[in-house]
């Protein structure tokens, strides 16, 4: 299950930390402002707890290159001076999927020139059309595919929510109520993973139904030849020889 409550505020005591994970636990609440004064961590990893707050207050230090905050509830805008604790050629990824983002993608995030983004499965609106141009975002991807590679647009679906090679692409999805949906997916993999369940319970009954059919039958064969030496004694005939030698 993991620890419950909030943010573990003895953490912010050393100074030197580098690396933070506190990944699949309960923790609730908001992000303590002490977490920016962390000027050595260059890792933060907060996937699949239950931290909330605006999206555009986090107090991130400038330190951080790596930042995992999916499966949160973090809500609100990107703001257009979104990261700006961090210079302008800062590495940076960031994935922020699976919370409640809502709007469009600002193009001041343009002035970073390398960023890793994940957004995947928010509420978000748009992409301001520039971010479309930034060739070395994404691995590079954005500059090959556009905009699918940072979000697929409404009405289109990816396991990703954004195209990550040639194959698969944002696929038309009449669930995909936002940008960078994985709706469509989602569901396939749930229905496969349904009938692979189906087809292995279809399996296990028959392989049962198969054993006991033994069984019975081999059942029904020892209690047949039962049956048979039954009659079997009382077709036999029992006698002796009598005083004269004669065989009564």
């Amino acid at each position: 299950i993991g620890f419950g409550g909030g943010f573990p505020m003895d953490i912010l005591a050393i100074d030197s930390l580098e690396f933070l994970s506190l990944q699949h636990n309960q923790l609730t609440g908001t992000l303590p402002e002490g977490l920016s004064k962390l000027k050595h961590l260059t890792v933060l990893n907060l996937m699949k707890n239950h931290f909330g707050g605006d999206v555009g207050m986090l107090p991130l230090p400038s330190s951080l290159s790596e930042i995992d905050l999916s499966r949160n509830q973090f809500e609100g805008f990107i703001p257009i001076n979104f990261m700006w604790r961090h210079n302008d050629d800062a590495s940076l990824s960031i994935n922020l999927s699976e919370n409640r983002i809502v709007g469009t993608l600002p193009s001041t995030l343009t002035r970073f020139t390398t960023l890793n983004i994940d957004l995947r499965d928010n509420f978000i609106e748009g992409i301001d059309p520039p971010l479309c141009q930034m060739k070395q975002w994404n691995g590079g991807l954005v500059g090959k595919y556009g905009c699918d590679a940072l979000l697929c647009p409404k009405d289109y679906s990816a396991v990703k929510g954004k195209r990550v090679a040639d194959q698969p692409v944002c696929e038309p999805c009449a669930s995909a109520l936002n940008y960078g949906s994985s709706s469509c997916h989602r569901e396939e993999f749930f229905a496969d993973k349904e009938m692979s369940l189906q087809s292995g319970t279809g399996g296990t009954v028959l392989i049962i139904l198969m054993v006991l059919i033994s069984v019975l039958v081999l059942v029904w064969f020892m209690v047949y030849q039962k049956l048979l030496n039954k009659e079997s004694e009382k077709e036999t005939t029992y006698g002796f020889f009598n005083a004269e030698g004669q065989y009564v």
